[in-house]
């Protein structure tokens, strides 16, 4: 009986110090677990883990924000894109797969974005795959920065190759004007003033084109320094009002007093907004009724001007113009030579990126659900060095 007692005294220990030694991995297990969620929480990308059967296990912030992902619901539901690529790496197993998926993200349906998506499964006995780490990278600025930089590229060499020979074509044609209009026969004189004033006014336009080109790729660097953005928005709305008659343009300015300075190039930022007001401007004119003579409601454009829940200088312009076609994909509109205008560079709005891009700030593009188009930037009050 007594050896008996002691077995099972000796039993009793060896099960507390198993129950204490299992209790303090698993504190250790529960921590390193915390640990690593809480460096996952921080990752700027969107990471996650999803099971055999597609159903995500765990995702931080960012994955929920980015593909409006759950914890325990189907990825399918939320990023098919993603979901397709998971099965396929389910289906054909390697230690890695990554490709760039193109999709409209959950904080913004109506943008679409480019993702760089990998996938690592892990294997299990057998070679079979269980869960399968997911991890997605927002690449649409990078890929949008290489365009620019080729695109910069480009224009620099057409402004050089096409500026040089405009100058003596113009003199050329003004000077044949003044010297012969005279000594032609009168029924050939206005033919010919027709001709060489086409020659003048198409070198001109050419002009006109290689200075944006000029423009675009050499942006000069920005001037900061405290601006009033309400007095310069009603000034450049007050020069458009002159322009445009037939449309009405308001400013909703939200800005408290104290809100109303924000440190920026005046000059590039003013190009902005001319650029944005011109844009709304020539989209109410191109609608469709005001072409074929229909009546049409009057032409709006409405900026707004209020300061962000981020602490941010917002400014939205609106207008109810003819909108942007269905079939182009919003984001590209940024891109250089990418238009939607009868006759334009396409060049304006990669300007206004690339001012906004250097001020720090952002600039969104969107289709307005009641008809037109919303324009929308942020701007930081005093933009950090780079």
């Amino acid at each position: 009986l007594g050896v008996l007692t002691q077995s099972f005294n000796r039993m009793i220990l060896q099960l507390k110090n198993s129950r204490a030694l299992l209790e303090k991995k698993n504190k250790e297990l529960d921590m390193r677990r915390r640990a690593m969620e809480a460096v996952l929480t921080g990752v700027t990308g969107a990471v996650l883990s999803v099971d055999g059967y597609g159903v995500v296990g765990w995702c931080n912030g960012h994955a929920e924000r980015l593909l409006g992902v759950k914890q325990g619901l189907k990825l399918g539901k939320t990023a098919p894109e993603v979901a397709q690529l998971v099965e396929k790496v389910a289906k054909e197993p390697r230690p890695l797969v990554q490709e760039q998926v193109k999709l409209c993200c959950a904080d913004n349906n109506t943008e679409m974005r480019t993702l760089q998506v990998r996938v690592v499964p892990q294997f299990i006995e057998g070679g079979k795959v269980g869960a399968m780490v997911v991890t997605a990278d927002d690449i649409t600025p990078l890929i949008g920065a290489q365009r620019v930089a080729a695109w910069r590229d480009v224009a620099r060499r057409l402004a050089h190759e096409i500026k040089n020979p405009l100058t003596p074509i113009q003199l050329s044609a003004e000077r044949l004007r003044r010297k012969y209009l005279k000594v032609i026969p009168p029924e050939d004189q206005e033919l010919f003033a027709q001709l060489t004033e086409t020659i003048v006014r198409q070198s001109e336009e050419m002009r006109r084109m290689t200075n944006e080109f000029s423009d675009f790729a050499r942006m000069p660097e920005p001037v900061m320094q405290p601006e009033d953005i309400i007095a310069l928005l009603e000034q450049l709305v007050a020069l458009q009002k002159t322009a445009e008659r037939g449309i009405a343009y308001e400013i909703d300015n939200q800005l408290a007093p104290d809100e109303r300075t924000v440190v920026c190039d005046r000059g590039q930022i003013g190009r902005v907004l001319v650029n944005l007001i011109e844009n709304a401007s020539n989209a109410i004119a191109e609608r469709d009724g005001e072409e074929s003579g229909t009546k049409m409601p009057q032409g709006v454009v409405k900026v707004v001007v209020k300061k962000t829940h981020d602490g941010m200088l917002g400014i939205t312009v609106l207008d109810n113009g003819r909108g942007l076609p269905p079939d182009v994909e919003v984001d590209t509109l940024f891109d250089p030579y990418v238009t939607t205008r009868k006759g334009g560079t396409g060049l304006g709005l990669a300007i206004v990126r690339k001012v906004i891009d250097e001020h720090k700030g952002s600039i969104r593009l969107a289709r307005r659900k009641e008809g037109g188009t919303l324009v929308e930037l942020t701007l930081p009050y005093a933009p950090l060095a780079a």
